[in-house]
């Protein structure tokens, strides 16, 4: 999923880390990667996770126009079609992980945009407030 954000005036590093520290509050192994106002965040799930692959965040744009975009669930979806093609074979618990990761993904996604919301806000409002 990805969402815009228009006439904010925050700074995209300051974000880019805030988006950082959110993922290793939640358990994540971090790789934050800047170049020409383009941002990659990449977070790795540990073993205590359900979840069965990386995500990764980019964000991109200027101060004033700049998109979030969360990236994860495509191994996730194989997991649970190879599974269902192999159930027959003993494959059924790879369907298992894949729907568990796909749950852990969906709630860890509903938790970032509502962090990334309350950040940006916050952003824009100590902007206002300098003087």
């Amino acid at each position: 999923m990805e969402d815009r954000w228009q006439n904010k005036n925050i700074q995209l590093p300051i974000l880019s880390d805030y988006i950082g520290q959110f993922f290793k509050q939640s358990g994540f192994s971090v790789s934050l990667n800047g170049f020409n106002g383009d941002y990659r965040i990449t977070a790795q799930p540990k073993s205590d996770h359900s979840i069965a692959e990386d995500v990764h965040v980019s964000l991109s744009g200027n101060p004033n126009d700049f998109t979030v975009k969360f990236i994860a669930g495509s191994r996730s979806r194989m997991l649970v079609r190879s599974g269902t093609i192999l159930q027959l074979f003993g494959g059924g618990f790879l369907s298992l992980k894949g729907i568990k990761s796909q749950e852990a993904l969906e709630k860890l996604e509903r938790k970032f945009w509502i962090y990334v919301t309350e950040k940006v806000s916050q952003l824009v409002c100590s902007e206002r407030e300098t003087p």
